[in-house]
């Protein structure tokens, strides 16, 4: 439900708005986006391991994953990484983050993946659209009441249980394969 929701966002977000420039700057976009046409909506492939954002960086645009796979995540002190989220296709980051002037957070990419950038001036573009944005709201809360679940809980310890998804096709396929796994663990009991 959730991706479905979310998915509707960037489909009508990025036929609203024109991209990382359609604010009128001429200032390129940190990320050196190329656009598939004239008129349609930057986007850039990345490959694995590619910084999509870093913390500290300004916080003047919000990313939207269209195909692949990133996370958000904070570095820890002894260099390694804590995932905050895991994004999916139809994901985006959090769309009130322009709202802040630095990024809290580093955002990655874990297998081949597509983006698009939105601006400041293309998400106030989609929020004049009460629809989207109440959707965004409640993807912002969404956000939250994962992260708060998250909270406390360790990163990787030796002989701590995991939670596991397992799938007998490549998920990547579609929703028709995500939605019919073939073996789920969580919290080290598995269901079928």
């Amino acid at each position: 439900m959730r991706r479905a929701f979310i998915a509707v966002i960037a489909t009508v977000g990025l036929a609203l708005v024109s991209g990382c420039g359609s604010s009128g700057s001429t200032s390129p976009c940190p990320l050196k986006c190329t656009t598939s046409s004239p008129s349609g909506p930057a986007t850039r492939r990345c490959a694995v391991s590619d910084d999509l954002a870093k913390a500290g960086e300004p916080a003047d645009r919000v990313i939207v994953i269209l195909e692949g796979l990133a996370c958000r995540h904070k570095l820890l002190p002894d260099g390694r990484r804590q995932i905050l989220a895991y994004l999916f296709p139809g994901d985006m980051g959090d769309p009130r983050q322009v709202m802040q002037s630095r990024v809290d957070y580093s955002m990655c990419v874990l297998w081949p993946t597509e983006i698009a950038t939105l601006n400041l001036a293309s998400i106030q573009r989609l929020e004049r659209y009460a629809n989207i944005s109440t959707a965004m709201a409640r993807y912002s809360l969404m956000q939250q009441a994962v992260m708060r679940e998250w909270l406390g809980r360790p990163g990787m310890e030796h002989g701590a249980s995991a939670d596991l998804v397992c799938f007998v096709d490549d998920p990547r396929q579609g929703a028709g394969v995500v939605n019919h796994p073939a073996l789920v663990i969580l919290r080290g009991r598995a269901y079928r």
